[in-house]
């Protein structure tokens, strides 16, 4: 009887398992038929709603693991210090990531930009006593790298261009300027100053330079102050001017160049003042000292040019008076006409021309030059704006 039993209880879970496999076949084949029925565009729509399925499984893993991965971020202890782990986002972008210990930063901090990329990297190696910093441009290129001790800087500190160029090198000790320092050109990266400082202030050579690599300034400082020899360069390396500085301060002689070599004028200084300013006027290619204040006007005389005197004597001059112009201190001599480059105090009045064109005017200079001055244009409202309060109108 048992043994009966056994059997029929065997006989209705086959039963049972060849009913399912038979619905399982009959499912198959239904979905066989269902899908040979559909078109072109059921499948793809059937397809994308795949896809999307994938998506939504992708999105409730990645929310899932990102729930269970900041469950030990962000946390503080029981006296309110930071903890372990740190990160900060803003509209849903990472802004830094890091560590603490009982309040305390240590280990590598990472800022970012709003592109996403790394902004800086700082490394506490002692606490926030000793950090090392590397700074990088949007593009990830390196801005600038070094390090600060008691947050203030020490050290070299290295500044590059956003292509990787170095541009310049900086020295620190306890946050003061120290040793030397260096700027260089972004494009090509050739040297364009260096100097030396101590203390934080200026001390030793200061050279600045053109973008071939030539010398175009040599200086020296003492305690931040220009103190001897100063001499400046054109780009083929003539002389420009040359002369001595004193706590900051022009002193003795100076004496100024043209970009031919020519020396064209010597200032005197004493007592923080300049005290007399002289030019070199050539003739026949010697060149003669002459009291700039001596000198009335520059003007033309047939071929030739000619240096007025005050007392009304006059000196030939190998230079045209455009070639005058290109040297003459611009402060004092003016053109006033196409034939006359005259020192302002030198034009003592001027005459309106009756129907002239163009603001027409006869200009009278002291001494008399043995002729009418005619100017007009830009160079008669010059003159007037001598005389008058108000400058001329353009």
């Amino acid at each position: 009887m048992c043994r009966k039993n056994a059997n029929r209880a065997k006989s209705a879970a086959q039963r049972e398992r060849i009913e399912k496999v038979s619905e399982y076949f009959d499912f198959i084949v239904s979905l066989r038929n269902f899908v040979r029925k559909l078109s072109l565009k059921d499948l793809l729509n059937l397809y994308m709603m795949k896809k999307i399925m994938l998506l939504f499984v992708c999105l409730f893993t990645v929310t899932a693991f990102a729930q269970v991965s900041t469950d030990n971020i962000n946390k503080t202890d029981s006296q309110g210090r930071k903890q372990g782990i740190w990160k900060k986002y803003e509209k849903g972008k990472l802004v830094y990531e890091g560590q603490f210990k009982d309040n305390i930063p240590f280990g590598t901090f990472k800022y970012y930009h709003p592109n996403g990329k790394l902004k800086s990297e700082t490394e506490f190696q002692v606490g926030v006593h000793i950090v090392r910093t590397t700074i990088y441009h949007e593009n990830g290129h390196k801005a600038s790298e070094g390090m600060f001790v008691d947050q203030v800087k020490n050290g070299e500190w290295r500044y590059y261009a956003n292509t990787d160029t170095l541009i310049k090198i900086e020295n620190y000790l306890k946050g003061k300027r120290t040793g030397s320092w260096k700027t260089f050109s972004a494009e090509t990266g050739v040297l364009l100053e260096e100097i030396s400082y101590s203390d934080g202030k200026m001390n030793g050579v200061h050279k600045t330079y053109y973008t071939d690599g030539t010398v175009s300034l040599e200086e020296n400082y003492v305690n931040g102050k220009q103190n001897g020899k100063c001499t400046a360069y054109y780009p083929k390396q003539l002389v420009s001017s040359t002369g001595n500085m004193l706590n900051g301060f022009r002193v003795g002689n100076w004496d100024f160049y043209d970009v031919t070599g020519k020396l064209r004028s010597t200032m005197e200084y004493k007592d923080q003042k300049l005290l007399k300013t002289y030019v070199y006027l050539y003739t026949k290619g010697k060149g003669q000292k002459i009291n700039q204040d001596a000198i009335a006007y520059f003007m033309k005389e047939g071929d030739k040019s000619v240096a007025v005197m005050r007392n009304g004597n006059k000196i030939i001059v190998d230079e045209t008076l455009d070639e005058i112009t290109l040297w003459a201190d611009f402060m004092i001599f003016t053109r006033i006409a196409p034939s006359i480059l005259a020192s302002t105090d030198a034009i003592v009045g001027y005459k309106e021309v009756e129907g002239g064109d163009n603001d027409a005017i006869i200009i009278k200079l002291n001494p008399s030059p043995g002729e009418e001055i005619y100017a007009e244009g830009r160079e008669a409202k010059l003159v007037k704006s001598l005389f008058n309060k108000e400058m001329p109108k353009e």
